[in-house]
């Protein structure tokens, strides 16, 4: 590749990234040196088109950013690409101690706070954070004309007007955003369509295919212009801890785009029974976040860092 031309995408991807925020987040520190990207989908209502309003809902409606997605995935040297999905109702500790959901301690302390609960609740050592808003996801989708999901049966969400069928659907920004959001899916069994409360929780599973869907676009050969320009528009909205640089948000996209060692696995959870809907880890959790990290569980925060 001519060296002028590498100058023209190393002055193009340093211009996106200039224009990405920045936030602050503790540093943590593990038995063993790991590095562990957190990838969340924001709820926030700031950037939502008008057509979308009646169904998502106004800032002065839906005040604030919840965590409505969290995606973990691993950039540990000699594990690379394992990726771990939380639920939005996973219990963590909040700044008391006391057992508070991930979405809303994310919304009460932001990207810090998310960091400092999952070291202290689940014992996972977060080094760096992205933070996307759904908005952003449907101008990259749009950008690149679209992404395919697949799914073994058809799904529906009546609220959102979503609806795709059993194999792989092509879906433009807004479908791929209801597909992030639904939480009401139903499945058609023959022809009746009932509740699926399972399907309805993994929004970060189906997060992480609709980012590996786009980052796979990206990739390809004859979309760097239109990648480069649709990274340019939506930077601004996108969020990123400081200590994290633009070839960490590359290898993150590589990670979700090649699926890893086992692809996105969802954190076993058992309910908590009560009427706000709760998920609490159990043995079964804590070994599948064991077999993410490729060791045990531990983190303490304020840390070296790794």
């Amino acid at each position: 590749m001519p060296l002028a031309v590498i100058g023209i995408i190393g002055c193009g991807a340093l211009t996106v990234w200039s224009r990405v925020q920045r936030v602050d987040v503790p540093s943590v520190s593990a038995p063993t040196p790991v590095k562990v990207v957190a990838l969340v989908g924001s709820d926030g209502r700031g950037d939502t088109p008008a057509d979308d309003l009646p169904i998502f809902g106004t800032v002065d409606q839906v005040p604030g950013e919840r965590a409505d997605a969290v995606v973990l995935v691993s950039l540990s040297p000699g594990r690379p690409g394992g990726s771990l999905g939380l639920p939005r109702d996973l219990l963590v500790p909040n700044r008391s101690g006391e057992p508070e959901r991930l979405s809303i301690r994310y919304e009460r302390d932001g990207p810090s706070g998310l960091v400092q609960s999952l070291c202290e609740g689940i014992g996972v050592p977060v080094t760096g954070v992205v933070v996307v808003r759904f908005e952003t996801v449907r101008s990259l989708v749009d950008a690149v004309d679209g992404v395919e999901v697949a799914s073994d049966v058809p799904l529906r969400d009546r609220r959102l007007g979503f609806e795709i069928s059993a194999g792989r659907n092509h879906l433009d920004g807004a479908a791929a955003l209801s597909y992030v959001r639904a939480r009401s899916l139903e499945v058609r069994q023959g022809t009746v369509w009932r509740p699926d409360a399972v399907r309805s929780a993994a929004r970060s599973d189906r997060a992480a295919q609709v980012a590996a869907a786009v980052s796979s676009e990206l990739a390809s050969p004859g979309a760097f212009i239109d990648g480069l320009w649709a990274a340019w528009s939506v930077a601004p909205s996108v969020t990123v801890s400081s200590g994290m640089g633009p070839l960490d948000l590359y290898r993150m996209g590589s990670a979700l785009r090649t699926g890893g060692p086992g692809g996105v696995v969802d954190l076993p959870v058992v309910a908590r029974p009560g009427p706000v809907p709760a998920m609490m880890i159990d043995q079964e959790s804590i070994a599948a976040i064991e077999s993410f990290l490729g060791g045990p569980p531990g983190c303490q925060v304020g840390g070296d860092g790794s």
